[in-house]
């Protein structure tokens, strides 16, 4: 399938890469106070992390005409891809990007905590990274799964 329509896989990797995230950064770029403009590039970062982060979710629906189109094991590597993108960057931004607002920095520090649990879980009960090649950690997801 992916043969047939290399140009649709192209746009998707194009569209979740730079056109999804570029309004949300022209628009916290044009609106931004002069007071954080010196770490503007790690707050684009976090929008970027964000932004992949919302289409991934999309992905993970498993739209019918993008899986007809250019097939699921495409789509699953875009998501995957993407996933991981936004957990890079979102620990770029997590870590390195200083705010005095003490809730800001709670919730961050929350958004960021569930996001890697979230990528923990999905790793542990939805891939065989982990359970193919380790059979306690396969025992282990046995004896979870009924939960």
């Amino acid at each position: 399938m992916l043969k047939r329509y290399p140009l649709a896989l192209y746009t998707l990797w194009f569209t979740a890469m730079v056109i999804f995230p570029l309004p949300l950064i022209l628009l916290i770029n044009h609106t931004m106070l002069t007071s954080s403009i010196n770490q503007l590039f790690l707050i684009d970062i976090g929008v970027i992390a964000y932004s992949w982060w919302l289409f991934e979710v999309y992905l993970s629906l498993r739209p019918r005409w993008l899986d007809q189109l250019i097939g699921l094991p495409a789509l699953y590597f875009v998501h995957s891809f993407l996933g991981i993108g936004a957990l890079l960057l979102g620990f770029i931004h997590w870590h390195y990007l200083l705010s005095m607002d003490q809730w800001i920095t709670l919730s961050g520090e929350a958004a960021w905590y569930m996001a890697f649990g979230v990528a923990l879980y999905s790793i542990f009960f939805m891939s065989g990274w982990i359970v193919d090649h380790f059979k306690i950690a396969n025992d282990i997801k046995r004896k979870l799964q009924v939960f």
